[in-house]
C-alpha cells in the first residue's frame, strides 16, 4: 500500500515531495509537502488514501498521529 499511495500522492496538483523514516523501534514516519491547502484536502480525500486510512486503523495501526503545519522557512547547512 505504500507504494500504491506514494505513486497516487504524486498526481496531486501542488505535492512537492515526500520524506519517508523508520527509526531503531521500528517507528515510522512520512512527511509530505503540498503547495497549497487545497493540494492537502484533494490527498485527504483521495480514495486511495481513504482506504489505507481504513486498512491501517483495522489492521496495522494501534496509534498513528497526524500534523498538519505550514512551513515558513527551511534551511540547511552542510560541511
Amino acid at each position: 500500500m505504500d507504494r500504491q499511495t506514494f505513486v497516487e500522492v504524486k498526481k496531486i496538483k501542488g505535492y512537492v515531495g515526500a520524506e519517508s523514516y523508520t527509526d531503531e523501534n521500528d517507528r515510522h514516519v512520512t512527511i509530505a509537502y503540498f503547495l497549497t491547502e487545497k493540494a492537502i484536502l484533494d490527498w485527504r480525500s483521495n480514495p486511495l488514501h481513504m482506504k489505507a486510512q481504513q486498512l491501517g486503523k483495522e489492521k496495522w495501526y494501534s496509534y498513528y498521529n497526524v500534523k498538519v503545519c505550514k512551513v515558513e522557512r527551511e534551511y540547511e547547512f552542510s560541511k
